[in-house]
């Protein structure tokens, strides 16, 4: 996973925009003694004075809950406010952005915790990394349509979000972007987004509703980890990955529909989902990885489709509620404990005994079920062309006999014959295929035995040999 290097990155960024704040008075020393053409002080703003006749504001030493940042400098337009400008100002409460602003440097607002609105330029095309990181009283933001991309832990720990509006032609989101931003209900990804980064909404917890866009080529790592209360997500076809412990401990997850087009299930992707109670794997699949779908409690059955290849250690461990598992002869690795379930008597991890492994002769599934003693049963055993499971009713008062059978899979017709005076004599060849039962005529002999077998006729043979080896006898009465 990324996520000890987002970690890495938002503590270098506190550590420059966070604990090593000056205070105000400092900056202002620091101010007067470096006035120059280039830098100057413009009511509680310093700016930084540009050869192209712009400016830039590079601190705010005031104390207002309430600023409108200026669009000029006497007449000189201010289109940019540089990193950490107002980072940890503690007063700000309610903000407004003018339309000059075209760009803003990284931790820009950045522990602002008593920071409730924002209004932004509609002019910027960027929110960098960590704008308005650990503004924690934040609690609703409308990104303008000239947003293309948002950074890394841009609205970390923004904990009070409840209302966010994505621009229409946003194209990225960086990690960690809206790490923990726990208010968080509903949000919706326009389709002009082609890529999500790591853990961006990692740890939401009071998310419920998601809409993916439509142009997105992969899921990232962590992406939705932790977000408890979502119920159903479909993942846009578009999507040909899913990253580590993307959904991860989604402990509310009930319903996934997968992208047809996904050729890879990363380490953990949905591990802990304990309210997922089935999977659908699309046919383009290839790998699911370690832990995959681990202790997914409710999951009855899975069938891996034709054409993957591997299935990682402890993919299906823990699913206590797996009673089968399909798997085809192209898939060649499986790793160790790919089901299991915890033994609490033993106090260990064991093969899960009550789940049946469907496979081919010899492939790895097959292998990996004999060498753990699990049960398996063979796609490709040789199917009995003869009726089992032959069940007999008598009727006393007609003096008749009934029978019925399992059907026989591709039979095309049934036949019933009757050993008399040494030999097996035909009774009748045209039953057909879709009836499975068959009535003597009546007034039968009271107390005379017979000896009865039931034939198949299977791609135009009779199994006349299976059939009089599995022959009943009966006895009317």
């Amino acid at each position: 996973m990324n996520s000890k290097r987002i970690i890495s990155g938002l503590l270098a960024l506190s550590l420059v925009f966070g604990g090593a704040l000056m205070p105000n008075g400092a900056l202002k020393n620091i101010a007067s003694v470096s006035a120059s053409a280039e830098t100057v002080k413009y009511g509680d703003f310093i700016c930084n004075l540009r050869d192209d006749d712009t400016a830039e504001i590079v601190r705010y030493m005031g104390s207002d809950a309430d600023i409108e940042i200026p669009s000029d400098i006497d007449e000189v337009s201010i289109t940019s406010i540089g990193s950490g400008a107002f980072s940890g100002c503690k007063s700000l409460v309610n903000v407004v952005i003018p339309d000059s602003i075209t760009s803003m440097g990284s931790a820009v607002f950045m522990s602002c915790t008593k920071l409730e609105t924002i209004t932004l330029s509609a002019n910027i095309d960027t929110i960098g990394d960590a704008v308005f990181n650990g503004c924690s009283a934040l609690k609703a933001i409308e990104i303008p349509d000239s947003v293309t991309s948002i950074g890394m832990a841009s609205f970390n720990g923004c904990i009070n979000l409840e209302n966010l509006v994505l621009s229409n032609n946003l194209e990225t989101i960086g990690d960690a972007a809206f790490y923990k931003c726990s208010s968080l209900n509903e949000i919706v990804i326009p389709d002009s987004v082609t890529s999500i980064g790591n853990s961006v909404f990692s740890a939401c917890s009071a998310l419920e509703s998601v809409t993916l866009s439509e142009n997105i080529q992969s899921v990232g790592e962590s992406t939705f980890a932790n977000c408890k209360k979502i119920k159903n997500i479909v993942i846009p076809d578009g999507v040909e990955s899913i990253g580590d412990e993307a959904f991860a401990e989604c402990a509310g997850l009930e319903s996934v529909t997968l992208s047809k087009n996904l050729t890879t299930i990363g380490v953990g992707a949905f591990e802990g989902c304990s309210a997922l109670e089935s999977i659908t794997l699309p046919e383009n699949l290839k790998n699911i990885g370690q832990s995959a779908f681990g202790s997914c409690m409710l999951i009855k059955s899975v069938v891996i489709p034709d054409g993957a290849e591997t299935i990682g250690s402890g993919a299906f461990s823990w699913c206590n509620g797996l009673e089968s598992i399909t798997i085809p002869k192209s898939v060649t690795e499986i790793g160790e404990d790919m089901v299991t379930y915890y033994d609490a008597s033993a106090k260990k991890t064991v093969p899960a005994d009550n789940v049946t492994i469907i496979c081919y002769t010899n492939s790895a599934a097959h292998k990996y079920a004999s060498e753990n003693k699990l049960k398996f049963e063979l796609l490709d055993a040789a199917k009995p062309a003869y009726p089992k499971n032959i069940k007999v009713d008598y009727s006393e008062e007609y003096h008749q006999i009934r029978f019925t059978w399992d059907k026989v899979e591709n039979a095309q017709q049934y036949g019933i014959a009757v050993y008399l005076a040494g030999k097996w004599r035909i009774q009748t060849q045209k039953i057909p295929a879709s009836t499975t039962s068959y009535t003597t005529p009546k007034n039968l002999t009271p107390g005379k035995s017979y000896k009865v077998a039931i034939a198949a006729k299977v791609d135009g043979k009779w199994d006349t040999a299976n059939a009089i080896k599995n022959a009943v006898t009966v006895t009317v009465k």
